[in-house]
């Protein structure tokens, strides 16, 4: 693991080496930093456009870190992203891509965002949602945060279709709220949030739909099993 000591003690004939004691402290220190998980921001810039999206750097497990960064540049197509950054040219409608981050305990989750030209040629917007276990590198599921994930969504549709729908229809070109998308959510401190495919629930900017609920809400219905 990057940042690890190794630790040789050589014992030749009577010359024994020790490594004085502040030393091994501080290597110590190093160590338990390294073995911190933290995340890191990958950034490509071309012609006025950017592309940002995040990494996991120092956890324990390095196969588990690279199983869920390699998830994340999968979902978020971002060698596709990248292919596309080079094909603009000045004056182009440009593409985007930003992210947002939760990091707490055993829980990682993000959503990157990419706006502008998309693989196909046309403008559009897309979330790539994804959210995991650090301890296993498991993708956590609705079955880990709800009492009754089934229940719930159809719940959590009706209050979307009222009086949500009504004050914001006319500002929709796609209005269909059902079905809820489970299994694309980003979660942070508050609650989770749930990323609709454009073509379902999207705005007449071109922006795609997301339904935030808050974990007092959703405990307040009882359909809560666990925090983050």
């Amino acid at each position: 693991m990057r940042g690890n000591r190794t630790l040789i003690v050589a014992l030749c004939a009577l010359i024994t080496f020790v490594i004085p004691l502040n030393a091994r402290a501080a290597q110590a220190g190093e160590k338990a930093a390294a073995s911190t998980p933290a995340v890191r921001e990958v950034k490509t810039e071309m012609g006025g456009n950017t592309l940002r999206y995040p990494q996991l750097d120092g956890l324990a497990d390095e196969t588990i870190q690279q199983r869920i960064n390699d998830a994340i540049v999968e979902k978020a197509k971002i060698a596709q992203r990248i292919i596309t950054l080079t094909t603009l040219t000045d004056g182009s409608v440009g593409l985007n891509v930003t992210y947002e981050a939760f990091l707490q305990g055993d829980v990682f989750s993000t959503v990157v965002s990419a706006v502008g030209i998309m693989e196909n040629g046309r403008r559009g917007q897309e979330y790539a949602a994804l959210s995991y276990r650090l301890s296993t590198g498991e993708p956590l599921t609705l079955d880990d945060l709800l009492i009754d994930p089934d229940a719930a969504a159809q719940e959590l549709e009706a209050i979307m279709e009222s009086p949500y729908m009504e004050e914001v229809s006319s500002y929709l070109e796609n209005a269909e709220v059902a079905p809820l998308p489970v299994n694309d959510f980003s979660l942070d401190a508050d609650g989770i949030t749930f990323y609709y495919p454009q073509e379902q629930f999207s705005f007449v900017s071109g922006y795609s739909g997301a339904a935030q609920f808050t974990y007092d809400e959703l405990d307040t219905r009882r359909l809560l099993r666990t925090e983050p």
